[in-house]
């Protein structure tokens, strides 16, 4: 199938706004369609966006494996952005449907995201600056960040991006993985301790897990119990 005739269609509204994004795509896919002005909840009738197209470019739109048994013609979805829960991957391997996505490309976005609101809550800024805003002066400084326990949970792209961060504020900092990540700990001199013992002794906790069976409500009671006072 040649280029010029492959239909991709783009679900995601920040895609589709992007200037050079829809440049770059358009010179490769002159038959693509873009969202440019669906509402922000998603596609009203996403099936009968998607009907003809060969090719997807999925933004947080919900692909499950009815809505991928109706696009017949769909041969590939390209994940704008990162995290495939709102894709049923193995449906689509089932289907034939190739996947495609690039792991930590936004790492740096949501790693520096994370350290601001460390900050942020430590040191009181949101409270402060909404109570500044509504004429209101306290001077409530909070803790420091500089010093403390910071416990990450889940140290892949970013987690490990959060550890990189945190270099200059000289933190202890406790990680917790599934797999063995002696790479990061070598690297940054950090520990890898249990669940419970992250919980039980960091000051600030971090999450950058993706939502699996395995960690949906992980933040339960149980587990709010088990964190340290501070």
């Amino acid at each position: 199938m040649k280029q010029d005739k492959t239909k991709i269609k783009v679900t995601s509204r920040s895609f589709s706004r992007h200037p050079v994004l829809k440049q770059e795509l358009l010179e490769l896919f002159p038959n693509s369609v873009f969202n440019a002005d669906g509402p922000e909840t998603g596609l009203p009738d996403i099936v009968e966006f998607l009907r003809d197209a060969d090719g997807v470019i999925l933004g947080l739109e919900q692909l499950n494996s009815a809505v991928l048994q109706q696009l017949k013609n769909l041969q590939i979805v390209a994940k704008y952005g990162v995290g495939l829960d709102n894709l049923d991957v193995d449906a689509a391997k089932e289907l034939g449907i190739a996947v495609g996505w690039t792991g930590g490309v936004n790492k740096r976005s949501a790693s520096e995201q994370a350290l601001g609101f460390m900050l942020g809550l430590s040191r009181n800024l949101f409270f402060s600056a909404f109570s500044l805003k509504n004429g209101k002066w306290g001077k409530e400084g909070g803790r420091l960040l500089s010093g403390s326990c910071v416990g990450i949970i889940g140290c892949g792209h970013i987690g490990t991006d959060v550890v990189h961060l945190l270099q200059p504020f000289n933190c202890r900092v406790l990680i917790c993985d599934l797999l063995d990540k002696r790479g990061v700990v070598d690297a940054y001199g950090v520990t890898q301790v249990s669940l419970e013992k992250l919980l039980a002794e960091a000051d600030v906790l971090s999450l950058h897990v993706p939502l699996t069976e395995l960690t949906h409500f992980m933040v339960n009671e149980e587990f709010l119990q088990k964190m340290k006072p501070t």
